[in-house]
């Protein structure tokens, strides 16, 4: 009998710990009707596996509540609309982001609904040019998409109405909006947000063809939001206008075009604190910023123009009204060949600060000779308040045409001391005062950006990393997962696992005198629960895409305490029977 009742202990574990892990469904999905049965139809918190295969749909999936789709991986999985679903453009003009009834989610792939919480879907390829986007939601909570191809739509990747707490990375958006031909309004965008706080979106590529043009990332009003570690390759790179956004970080990115981020009157943002900080960044276009918003601190990016792109001022503002707060802090950059300017506003823009920079002009195609700094003397009976306008501590170095540093003549009323001029037209115009201090940057520019950062910035130059040896992933395909899943070689239940061969329990384990392997909480040998640790550069890498670790981001339900409970209260009593035994 003792070996039955052993037996049948180690059943209730493995019983006990299959509980905790959600609802786990174990067979996979292969046709669009099984897909669409599972989806539309299955359980909360189940956890939907897609086999390879090209599966499409003729309306939208609805997920349930906690439910994970998971395909084989990019390109093995894909999911699109077939012929005769083709809403097309309709109500696409009427979408500018601010009304949920303009929102048509049922034109999506995916309708997540309203209210939908702990979505997640992974491992796949979604796309439908005949459809408004990819995946839509009102108000959905703790959304999470990763490791998604999303391509080839009208309008939006994602669109949402209002959301908190979502996570977006490891994904590859191409042409995944601006195709809908609407030529009034808004225009669409790889993510398309509207009041979203809470969000963490990193590691993302956006590409757009050529002659293609969307916005990688746009909404309206971002409270609490970090946008870092993206490769961001379209016209306008980041969008967030009109609202008043507070606490957005965007860091590390590689921006192959504009941040929009204007607001009538400047806006409001939390006392002692920012409505955006953009830092660490590698910007590649002249038309860098648009914006006329308070709040806004800019350092430690690296600005690199060609000549040939002298289109546009780094900094750009087209709001006639005066700025309530103002407020730009621009410190510490590396900027080469800023176009037109460092700074235009149409309106009047008071607490400008532009200290320790290091700015390089060379003779451009056009070539430019205008001023780097235009600041608007007076407008609609309001006048700048100069003493709020400083300029102190920098290097300007004009290289072939000489260029003045100002545009107009009562901006020299402006703060303006401790800067090295090299070539600069109206130098003699400035007092200058040498105070003693550093000029320049107070440090070097070194630091990696991009998705799984790719790029590598060090001082004035930028270059592909090199690669990134990951530290997770030698485990080996698990249930929940792929590399180094829960339940596999290499996972918790399973060869080199807790359980099972080389495991706590089981051959060469606790049982039998062996000792249990080391379970690593960066998906080491052991097998973190973690999907697809894989190599860095591509959009299906860990969870992170740095390469650095794999992050175990196990949402648990209500019920999932008591399992483990029940799985110690047995090894308990394995224990307790092994002494009487001995």
């Amino acid at each position: 009998m003792r070996p039955f009742r052993a037996l049948t202990l180690t059943a209730l574990l493995l019983t006990s710990l299959c509980l905790s892990v959600q609802n786990v469904a174990w067979g996979q999905v292969k046709t669009a009707a099984e897909l669409v049965e599972a989806v539309n139809n299955g359980q909360p918190n189940a956890t939907v596996r897609v086999a390879a295969g090209t599966f499409e749909l003729s309306a939208s999936l609805r997920p349930r509540m906690g439910m994970k789709l998971k395909g084989a991986g990019i390109g093995k999985t894909i999911i699109r609309n077939t012929a005769s679903w083709a809403p097309g453009n309709a109500g696409l003009s009427n979408d500018e982001g601010a009304q949920k009834a303009a929102i048509a989610c049922n034109s999506y792939l995916v309708d997540l609904g309203e209210n939908t919480t702990d979505v997640s879907l992974s491992e796949m390829t979604l796309t439908g040019p005949q459809l408004h986007g990819a995946i839509c939601g009102i108000t959905p909570h703790r959304l999470e998409l990763m490791h998604l191809e999303i391509k080839h739509f009208l309008w939006a990747g994602l669109r949402t109405f209002i959301m908190d707490g979502a996570h977006i990375h490891d994904n590859f958006f191409e042409d995944a909006g601006g195709k809908s031909g609407v030529t009034t309004g808004s225009s669409g965008g790889g993510l398309f947000l509207t009041y979203t706080k809470d969000a963490n979106i990193h590691d993302n590529r956006f590409k757009r063809s050529a002659g293609n043009d969307y916005y990688g990332i746009k909404g309206r009003e971002a409270r609490n939001v970090r946008i870092h570690h993206n490769s961001i390759e379209t016209d306008f790179a980041i969008e967030f206008p009109f609202e008043n956004d507070h606490v957005v970080e965007i860091d590390h990115n590689y921006l192959g075009g504009t941040i929009s981020i204007p607001k009538y009157g400047g806006g409001t943002f939390p006392a002692g604190s920012h409505s955006f900080h953009v830092h660490h960044n590698y910007f590649k276009t002249s038309y860098a910023f648009e914006y006329h918003r308070g709040g806004i601190e800019i350092d430690h990016n690296l600005f690199d123009f060609p000549t040939t792109g002298d289109y546009g001022n780094l900094i750009s503002g087209f709001d006639q009204s005066p700025a309530s707060q103002g407020g730009t802090s621009m410190h510490d950059n590396l900027i080469h060949n800023p176009g037109r300017g460092l700074y235009w506003n149409e309106g009047i823009y008071n607490n400008f600060a532009f200290f320790n920079n290091h700015v390089i002009a060379e003779t451009t195609v056009t070539p430019r000779t205008e001023g780097l700094f235009d600041f608007r003397p007076e407008r609609n009976g309001m006048s700048t308040d100069w003493k709020t306008i400083e300029i102190r501590d920098n290097i300007f170095d004009c290289r072939g045409t000489s260029r003045p540093l100002l545009r107009n003549e009562p901006s020299r009323a402006a703060v303006i001391e401790n800067n090295t001029f090299i070539n600069i037209k109206d130098s003699a115009n400035h007092p200058n005062r040498d105070t003693g201090k550093k000029k320049g940057p107070l440090e070097g520019l070194a630091y990696r950006l991009g998705a799984s950062e790719e790029w590598t910035v060090k001082d004035w130059t930028i270059s592909k990393s090199q690669a990134i040896t990951p530290q997770g992933g030698a485990g080996g395909t698990g249930t929940l997962g792929g590399a180094g899943g829960m339940i596999g070689a290499g996972g918790m239940i399973g060869t080199g696992g807790m359980i099972g061969t080389g495991g706590m329990i089981g051959t060469g384990g606790t049982n039998t005198g062996g000792s249990a392997p080391s379970i690593d909480p960066v998906g080491g040998n052991a097998g973190a629960s973690v999907d697809n640790a894989g190599t860095t550069g591509n959009p299906a890498s860990s969870d992170h895409g740095s390469g650095s670790c794999s992050v175990i981001r196990l949402r648990a339900s209500k019920a999932q305490p008591y399992g483990w409970m029940v799985a110690f209260a047995v090894l308990l009593l394995l224990r307790r029977r092994g002494r009487r035994n001995t």
